[in-house]
């Protein structure tokens, strides 16, 4: 892996803000009681674990209070300044989060999954047939 590389990192699952301030992603057996040991830190566990690797990072976040960080973000204005931070934070580090701290990422059944998967899945497939239309400023950036 070099400097000019992509690591993409899709994850859409359950988010919890914890009160220690922390935004975990639950894992497949979460329990409540055991958050620690069924559920990620974002940011310990999944970004400092990848930050020694030496690429750009994309990371795609669909999951309630997504925007979050710390508990104090999730219940201010400040929604995401978290996670600004720690993508400011590391070199080539970028984000994309369904939602703020303090809101919900919706799933639909029709889907079977979330709308900003649905919304991504969509985007790809858009660009994979070449729909016209899907550089909306026609700078090639897509």
């Amino acid at each position: 892996i070099g400097p000019q590389d992509l690591i993409l990192v899709f994850i859409s699952s359950h988010g919890i803000n914890t009160p220690q301030g922390a935004f975990h992603i639950a894992a497949s057996d979460y329990d409540g009681p055991f958050l620690q040991e069924t559920s990620l830190d974002f940011e310990k566990e999944i970004i400092n674990y990848l930050a020694s690797i030496s690429c750009r990072k994309l990371f795609l976040i669909d999951a309630c209070h997504s925007g979050a960080g710390s508990e104090e973000y999730a219940s201010s204005q400040l929604s995401g300044e978290r996670m600004n931070q720690l993508a400011t934070g590391q070199k080539g580090l970028s984000l994309m989060m369904s939602c703020r701290a303090n809101e919900y990422s919706y799933e639909d059944d029709q889907w079977q999954n979330g709308a900003f998967t649905q919304a991504m899945l969509h985007t790809i497939e858009q660009f994979t047939r070449r729909v016209p239309g899907i550089y909306l400023n026609q700078d090639g950036a897509l």
